[in-house]
């Protein structure tokens, strides 16, 4: 029943979620910061060759410095001041640089100073108006807009006065959809039963966050009990959710520094993780992904059909291999690979994993295997949204090292699970593939994991795709 709520309450329409918000403002800036200028020059007698590459270096230099320096970032699209100051030095910083390159190329005299200064005032202008239409957006959140939906831990008078506070259109705090709470004790504490529904306890909460029903989670227990408030944030740490703590003045906490950082917020709140991969880096990696699925699908199509044949010609049984993977917030997916083995052999629920020449497998399938062609259909699943180019590979529910499951050899093994899987990842190009017959190389393989979530960037994702080119060429650790 609890759980139920939670998700009625997750589940209230909203006009636009935050991921889909931020894509929709950055698609905005990137029309109006190169479209307008354009047009202008043009009109001014431009020509188009030489006005192209120039709006498009000064376009992603704008919109680069804009994020770089939190311009998506909902509080401060919120203020007035600080978004006009933002692109107001975007604009000149990208602008000066700009004009140093056409000045270095010479192509300060085909470009021509008038519609220069035309472009720069106009593409101020739109992006100044870009913003002032996300504020209105974002104004109205009592639509739902970028609003994060937000669980309380602890219904008690620290609970009680949070949401209170929360609720109360407090303009310190940030406006959020807050859904409920939840109290992991074994009588509840009421306090907040009076403003939020109660929904249940962690139990009910992890399983809601599994199913993408929350964004935020605010600790709002007693810091005198510090070990169950720890043992709770390193739970929650291994969720994609934001992780923020109530603040008690009256204890001092004490908590490990190496892993959380506790800067304070407004509000008398205490910040303590946000999700890898969350707000604009989230759209940049989800259209990283769709472009570079989009260039590999066509050329990859018409070998995808000679392996189908080779497949059919060379052993009876389907084409496709299929089966069950843990992904994104550990929730479950079907992973699509060519078949590699003699179809009555195969193993979906992977409980004999692969190794050098085994038996099970098919000419074409060791070739295959050796080439990771077998890989080529999870392209789909990129398009799917179940995974990514990049990432922590898929391992299947129930698999071993060293005769014990994953999760019971590596402590952390769930954080993996914060972000979508890979087709190709970080522990991959170090030659970490293949079987896992002992718990060493699964811990070796995990830390990788772990390294590439705390340190993405696009440029690590374009260095694991040129090593993932040459780890092919070599088959390395392929069997």
């Amino acid at each position: 029943m609890a759980a139920a709520a939670l998700a009625s309450a997750a589940g209230r329409p909203a006009v636009i979620g935050p991921t889909a918000f931020l894509a929709a403002l950055l698609a905005l800036d990137a029309c109006l910061g190169f479209g307008v200028p354009f047009l202008i020059a043009v009109r001014l007698g431009a020509p188009r060759t030489s006005a192209m590459p120039v709006i498009l270096l000064a376009t992603a230099l704008t919109l680069s410095l804009i994020g770089l320096f939190g311009g998506y970032a909902p509080r401060l699209l919120r203020q007035r001041a600080g978004q006009v100051r933002l692109v107001t030095a975007a604009c000149l910083a990208a602008t000066g640089t700009t004009a140093l390159a056409a000045w270095t190329f010479d192509a300060g005299r085909m470009v021509g100073l008038e519609w220069a200064v035309a472009a720069f005032g106009s593409a101020l202008l739109g992006l100044g108006g870009g913003r002032i239409l996300a504020r209105r957006l974002l104004a109205r959140n009592q639509a739902g807009i970028h609003a994060p939906r937000t669980v309380v831990i602890g219904g008690g008078p620290t609970g009680a006065g949070l949401m209170a506070k929360l609720l109360s259109g407090d303009p310190s705090q940030e406006r959020v959809r807050l859904l409920g709470y939840v109290d992991g004790r074994a009588t509840p504490a009421e306090d907040g039963s009076s403003i939020a529904p109660y929904l249940g306890g962690l139990a009910e909460l992890l399983a809601s966050i599994r199913c993408g029903d929350v964004d935020r989670v605010i600790i709002a227990l007693p810091w005198s009990a510090q070990a169950p408030v720890l043992e709770l944030i390193s739970q929650l740490a291994e969720c994609p959710v934001q992780i923020q703590l109530a603040r008690d003045p009256t204890v001092e906490f004490v908590a490990d520094r190496r892993r959380f950082d506790r800067e304070l917020l407004r509000g008398g709140l205490l910040h303590v993780m946000d999700p890898p991969l969350s707000g604009l880096p989230s759209v940049v990696k989800r259209g990283e992904d769709l472009a570079i699925a989009s260039l590999l699908l066509l050329p990859a199509l018409p070998i995808m059909a000679v392996i189908a044949i080779a497949i059919r010609l060379d052993s009876p049984g389907p084409v496709l291999f299929s089966q069950l993977r843990t992904g994104f917030n550990n929730r479950d997916f079907r992973m699509w690979k060519f078949r590699t083995m003699h179809h009555h052999l195969a193993d979906p629920d992977a409980r004999n994993q692969t190794t050098h020449n085994d038996p099970r497998v098919t000419r074409v399938g060791a070739w295959l295997r050796r080439t990771s062609l077998d890989e080529l259909p999870q392209i789909f699943n990129v398009f799917r949204g179940d995974m990514s180019i990049v990432g922590p590979r898929p391992h299947a529910p129930g698999t071993r090292a060293g005769g014990r499951v994953f999760d019971q050899v590596v402590g952390d093994y769930a954080a993996r699970h914060r972000v979508r899987p890979g087709v190709t990842g970080l522990a991959q190009v170090r030659g970490l593939r293949g079987p896992t017959e002992t718990e060493d190389k699964l811990v070796s393989r995990v830390d990788s994991d772990l390294e590439y979530i705390e340190n993405w960037s696009l440029w690590l994702d374009l260095r694991v795709l040129a090593q993932t080119a040459y780890a092919v060429l070599r088959m390395k650790n392929a069997c």
